[in-house]
């Protein structure tokens, strides 16, 4: 296990790739245990679609070992969603991980 965290934003709480194939999520807003988009994140992780969560705060790391301890079906990501930049490099991020992660 890795938290590769740095300027990029990237987080992966595993290293390397995984077997699973299907559908990925990405869900904004997820920062929050309590909030909508954890909740989301929580009932498509448990339905089995690989999820990509990212949040304004570095506490989404912390929410996705809470739904994959493995790392094997959920990528972490800040972003403040609000600045162009950085909603290029989540989708950049997002891109990254369904054509290289899974």
């Amino acid at each position: 296990m890795y938290d590769a965290v740095g300027e990029s934003g990237m987080s992966s709480t595993r290293g390397g790739r995984s077997t699973l194939s299907g559908p990925t999520a990405l869900i904004t807003g997820a920062g929050s245990a309590e909030g909508i988009g954890f909740a989301c994140a929580r009932k498509l992780h448990a339905a089995g679609v690989r999820v990509v969560i990212t949040s304004t705060t570095d506490r989404i790391h912390s929410r996705a070992r809470e739904l994959d301890a493995s790392g094997e079906a959920v990528l972490s990501f800040v972003a403040d969603l609000t600045v162009e930049t950085e909603v290029q490099r989540l989708v950049d991020f997002r891109d990254w991980a369904a054509s290289t992660f899974w």
